[in-house]
């Protein structure tokens, strides 16, 4: 019995095993770029943890004290790996749901740790605060428009988490079978119908068969799943910079370790995406 249970569960580990042989094969020739975009992500996430270190004669407060510690090292650079490894299986709305993950955990980490209410908190306390467990991304709006207002105008402010936002609901929008989500376009917001059963009957018309994903995970990429693969990747892309403008807000009155650094970063994903 025990032998037959081993070759059960061995038949789905090779599956995923030649399944993400294949599609790292498949990306390299036909979209290499999405695969790249994941492995930057990361590696750009490495270098943020680094800038936003404590300075040596502050760090045992500041660890002690901040939420965003503890959330990037626990909750968003996993995220950040599986999405590779999702994205290899043939997972493409499973990628995307850990790019929510990590970009809610960067936005609560920035709302509890600045929001007047929690600043004398310490770590445990923050844990156990009920109005910081209920906390949920999209229902502390005002508040993180307030906080970046510490550091820019209100409008700035109102511009910077309108955008982040908007990441998120498009995030979202791959979470749920049936949803909308928003954008901003030209400075203008518009609401569109989204959801990933829409996504997949869309593929279906278009093309006669669904995506991948909408067949079976892990699965085989086809030529079907190019448009959502390069859609992904401008997912990719906005959530960096939604991460990295959540950190740079959050570091302004940290003693860290770079702040320069952060600041010139953002610049520069800012400029890749004029």
């Amino acid at each position: 019995m025990e032998n037959e249970d081993r070759n059960f569960y061995t038949f789905f580990l090779n599956q995923a095993n030649n399944v993400m042989k294949a599609n790292m094969d498949f990306m390299f020739k036909k979209c290499k770029d999405v695969l790249d975009s994941c492995i930057q992500l990361l590696s750009d996430f490495i270098c943020i943890q680094k800038w936003t270190f404590p300075i040596e004669s502050k760090k045992d407060e500041m660890l002690d004290r901040y939420l965003m510690y503890p959330m990037m090292m626990h909750v968003v650079y996993p995220n950040l790996q599986f999405v590779i490894i999702a994205v290899l299986l043939g997972a493409i709305p499973q990628a995307i749901y850990s790019l929510r993950t990590a970009l809610e955990a960067i936005g609560i980490a920035l709302y509890v740790d600045n929001k007047d209410e929690f600043k004398s908190l310490d770590l445990h306390q923050k844990m156990e605060r009920k109005k910081i467990i209920d906390v949920r991304l999209a229902g502390v709006k005002e508040s993180l428009i307030k906080i970046a207002q510490e550091i820019t105008s209100k409008e700035q402010a109102e511009e910077w988490v309108n955008y982040i936002l908007d990441v998120y609901s498009q995030l979202s929008a791959w979470i749920h079978p049936i949803a909308r989500a928003h954008r901003t376009r030209q400075r203008e917001r518009e609401v569109f119908p989204a959801g990933l059963l829409r996504a997949i009957i869309l593929t279906a018309g278009k093309y006669g068969v669904p995506p991948s994903y909408g067949l079976l995970i892990p699965m085989e990429y086809d030529e079907v799943d190019i448009e959502d693969l390069n859609y992904f990747k401008e997912l990719v892309e906005l959530t960096e910079i939604s991460i990295t403008l959540l950190v740079y807000i959050w570091s302004r009155d940290k003693d860290i370790s770079d702040k320069i650094a952060i600041e010139k970063f953002l610049e520069t994903l800012c400029n890749k995406t004029e």
